[in-house]
Order: structure tokens, then C-alpha cells, then sequence
């Protein structure tokens, strides 16, 4: 398997009309699926988890008492509950959203370089011939979320761990909570009064009754992980890419421009995290005719919209960095991913770091997985200075 080796059936990155598999229909065009991203602004799709666990019910599965800490950020939330009541999206989403913004990301900037050029000599030294570049990814996003939070670099060893498990659990076993550890890990945090950063905004919150023990640990959860898979995985691909592609020469001394427009090239024809789950709210018919009920399942493949040629031209399925930034890989609307700005830093100074060393460079091993987000589970490079 190369980098450019895409790891699921082509339905999932061909824009057509809309596809059945597993008993939802997924919708693969850029023009449906930016209709039901803002069709969910209207309160018309949801990703609220309070829907999913009706609808697994519904199957018969024995519900957890409390889902995963996965199931309670932002990203499974939606403005309304599944019984009618508020949702919470909207309050967990501004806890985070200035910490993520650009002022914020461009602080961090000096210190995600330190992080890059220190994690390529730490990969350098620990090979044994190989460079690990799942493990140089995972770090860097791992200690950059860190330093977000305000806490010392390698302190997440068991988030990472639980994360690494988190992705193997098979099916419904996703709802199942997580390891008491973790949890006394996440209040070992709180117990020190953090007195800066994110972790200590969202100790405030919690004091004050704003959000709950479950919502603020979620909070920090949802960060190490988005960090340890979503934001690895598009680092690894960058590279992998970069090489395949004979883009590291450049890459070498490129400017930041040309840089992030690599990484959002990257983002477009290998979109990381392919799926998106949602549920229709009512009954509603699209305007491509397709009707929809109340509480029913979909999924939106971004993997697909991403590479739709009414949007990105004939040349939709080659790589062609200097495009539009038209992808939606970061998804769109109220759930448009709050860690672009920190993702993309990771890749640029990822790639320029990784190209200063890799002189040349070559893939010898690599492997990607499918799943709602298609992770890079094995890279090995060869070949470094």
C-alpha cells in the first residue's frame, strides 16, 4: 500500500447520487452535502448522540448507564436532545473556540516548531534504520495540545493509550465508558488548580456550574484525541504524500504559502476523517428528491465531496496543491472543525521540519485503515540524514 492507496470500497470517494450500505444511506456530492450541513444550522439533521443512543436502543442493544467521554464533546453534540430538550453544543463549543482561534494558534506557532524539530531528532536517534512517522505525528499533536492546555509535554501517556484502544473497539462497543484510569487521570489535572490555558477556563466553567464533571473531562478528552487521530493521520499522510509525490525537495525551503496549500491539498484528496454520522430530525425531502423521516440515519462521506468534479474540475482525483480551498474536510457550519488552524501549523511545520532531514526519503512500509476516520496505522520511512 502507498500514501495515495485509498483504503475503502470507491463509492466512498465518488460524488454520485446517494448510496445504501450498512441501512443509511450516504451521500456523496458536494451539493447534498453542503445542503444537510446547513440544513442542520436549521435544526433539520443533528449529530446529537441522544439520537444514536435512541436509535441503537431501538435495536435492542443494552445502553451503557453513561456513554464515552468520546460521545459528549462538541462534535456529538447538537442544539437539541433527541427528547426535545436544549442541547449543549452551543455552550461546549464556546468554552473552546477561543483557544483555537487564529490569535491563539499563531502564539502557539514558535512552540509547534520546537515541538516539530524536536520530535524529528528524537526519531532520528530512536531508528534503527526506520523512521517511525506515526509516532513523530502522534507526539508532536499530542505535546501540542498539551502546551494548549497548559501542561507539561509528555503527560498524556494514557490518554494516548486509551485513544490507541478507543479506535480497536469493534461496533457498539464504542458507547461503552471509559477506564476509571483515565477519569482519575483527567480529576489528578483538575486537582492541581490550573491556573492558565484551556484547562484551567474549563475548571472555571465547571465551578461555576456551566458545564458538568462529565462535559469538562469530555472537553479535555475530546482534544488529546482529536490531536492523537484526526490531526496525526493528516500529518502522516502530508508526508507520505510528499514523498510519493517527490514534493519534499521543495518542501525544503518553500514559503508558508506554498506550504499550506500542499496541506490543504492533502486534506481534499485524502480527506482523514471521511464520515460524518448524522440523524434528520423530521421529515424532509432534499432537493435532490430524496426523501427523508424523522430519526433516520445518514451518513455524509466527505471523502467523496471532496473530490466531486462539479466543484474541483475533471481533474477532481489528482493531486494539485494551489486549488480553491473549496474541501470540507474540516466539515462545515456548526460543526466545522475548531482545531483547523492548530491542524494545519502541525502539518506545515511538520513537513518542513521532516524535509530538511529526509534526504531522500522512501516508504517501506504503510498501511491505512477505514473507519469514520481513515487512520494511518503504519508509515515507516527510510533514508534519513
Amino acid at each position: 500500500m502507498k500514501p495515495s492507496d485509498l483504503p475503502r470500497d470507491p463509492r466512498f470517494y465518488t460524488a454520485a447520487e446517494p448510496f445504501e450500505e450498512q441501512g443509511m444511506l450516504h451521500f456523496t456530492r458536494m451539493a447534498d452535502v453542503v445542503e444537510i450541513f446547513r440544513l442542520e444550522k436549521k435544526g433539520a439533521f443533528t449529530t446529537d448522540f441522544s439520537y444514536l443512543l435512541e436509535f441503537v436502543g431501538g435495536m435492542g442493544v443494552p445502553m451503557p448507564e453513561r456513554p464515552h467521554l468520546n460521545m459528549l464533546f462538541p462534535w456529538t453534540r447538537g442544539e437539541t436532545r433527541a427528547d426535545g430538550s436544549p442541547g449543549r453544543h452551543a455552550v461546549l463549543h464556546e468554552l473552546l473556540a477561543k483557544h483555537f482561534g487564529k490569535h491563539s494558534i499563531a502564539e502557539l506557532e514558535p512552540t509547534v516548531r520546537d515541538l516539530a524539530a524536536r520530535g524529528v531528532r528524537e526519531g532520528v536517534e530512536n531508528s534503527s534504520g526506520d523512521f517511525d512517522l506515526v509516532e513523530f505525528a502522534s507526539t508532536l499533536s499530542s505535546r501540542a495540545v498539551s502546551s494548549l492546555l497548559g501542561l507539561p509535554l509528555d503527560v498524556a501517556t494514557i490518554v494516548r493509550e486509551e485513544v490507541e484502544a478507543y479506535e480497536k473497539r469493534p461496533g457498539f462497543e464504542a458507547l461503552e465508558p471509559e477506564s476509571p484510569a483515565l477519569r482519575s487521570f483527567f480529576q489528578g489535572l483538575f486537582d492541581n488548580q490550573p491556573e492558565d490555558g484551556l484547562l484551567a477556563d474549563l475548571s472555571a466553567a465547571h465551578a461555576a456550574g456551566t458545564i458538568d464533571v462529565d462535559e469538562r473531562d469530555a472537553l479535555v478528552w475530546g482534544c488529546w484525541a482529536a490531536g492523537l487521530s484526526t490531526t496525526a493521520t493528516a500529518i502522516c499522510l502530508l508526508i507520505g504524500l510528499g514523498i510519493e509525490l517527490d514534493l519534499l525537495p521543495a518542501a525544503a525551503t518553500a514559503d508558508e504559502q506554498w506550504l499550506d496549500a500542499v496541506a490543504h491539498e492533502t486534506l481534499r484528496y485524502a480527506t482523514p476523517f471521511t464520515l460524518v454520522p448524522m440523524f434528520a430530525t423530521r421529515d424532509i425531502t432534499l432537493t435532490n428528491g430524496v426523501n427523508l423521516q424523522a430519526a433516520q440515519p445518514i451518513q455524509l462521506a466527505l471523502s467523496a465531496a471532496n473530490r466531486d468534479p462539479a466543484v474541483f474540475g475533471p481533474d477532481a482525483d489528482t493531486f494539485q496543491p494551489g486549488r480553491p480551498h473549496a474541501h470540507i474536510a474540516f466539515g462545515l457550519g456548526m460543526h466545522w472543525c475548531l482545531g483547523d488552524s492548530l491542524a494545519r501549523l502541525e502539518m506545515r511545520t511538520a513537513l518542513r521540519e521532516l524535509a530538511r532531514t529526509l534526504t531522500p526519503a522512501t516508504i517501506r512500509e504503510w498501511h491505512r485503515d477505514a473507519g469514520l476516520l481513515d487512520r494511518v496505522a503504519v508509515a515507516r520511512l527510510t533514508g534519513l540524514s
